[in-house]
């Protein structure tokens, strides 16, 4: 399947084959898979903004700045 089977050759551990060499089947990749790491990728980015944001206003003091000043 894969063309380099040694995982330490990490420019190449992704290059597979076009066909399988036993049978022959030809390998693609489906359309869904593009979706889903979308998703992924956007749920984990909103996560890690809302984290980020709810840490630096809690530890900045800025949030105490605008009480009091009110």
């Amino acid at each position: 399947m894969y063309k380099d089977q040694n995982p330490y050759h990490l420019g190449r551990v992704y290059k597979i084959g076009e066909k399988c060499s036993k049978c022959g089947f030809k390998y693609k990749i489906e359309p869904s898979f593009f979706f889903g790491a979308m998703y992924e990728s956007y749920s984990f980015g909103v996560g890690l903004g809302v984290a980020v944001f709810i840490i630096a206003n809690n530890f900045s003091g800025f949030h105490d700045k605008m009480v009091l000043s009110q």
